[in-house]
């Protein structure tokens, strides 16, 4: 079974070789983020990082620390607040949240084009920074 989302992999190769994405695994099995963490970790290591092996173990930490303590929810404008999250940033949790308490598919459609600004922003401004260094000499 190939993946239709290989060709969608930012900054690695690291999944591009697998039949099975664990993204594709994880939402095929209703898995929540903690369990999708843990396949990911797990099945990304195979030997060459043990940090990855840590990372699974801290998510199912977090699972055993939930169940005993679970928390509360969150506002997510509490949550970007909290976390001094910019407005585009905060409008990026707010559809994220709409999605997945409401099904709202509009929230989606926002979201992509909501990240895409920050993108453009993100790299907007790295150039100016490494213009500013070519022309500073640094």
């Amino acid at each position: 079974m190939t993946s239709r989302f290989n060709h969608k992999q930012v900054g690695g190769s690291h999944y591009e070789k697998l039949a099975i994405q664990p993204i594709v695994f994880a939402m095929g099995n209703g898995l929540g983020p903690c369990e999708t963490n843990i396949v990911k970790y797990i099945t990304r290591d195979k030997g060459e990082n043990v940090n990855d092996l840590r990372k699974a173990r801290q998510y199912a930490q977090f699972l055993l620390e939930f169940e005993s303590n679970p928390a509360g929810m969150v506002r997510y404008t509490d949550y970007a607040v909290a976390n001094d999250l910019d407005y585009a940033r905060g409008k990026a949790i707010e559809y994220v949240v709409k999605w997945a308490q409401k099904g709202d598919a509009a929230a989606l459609s926002k979201l992509l084009e909501v990240i895409d600004v920050i993108v453009e922003r993100e790299v907007g401004l790295k150039r100016e920074i490494h213009d500013g260094d070519r022309q500073t000499g640094v």
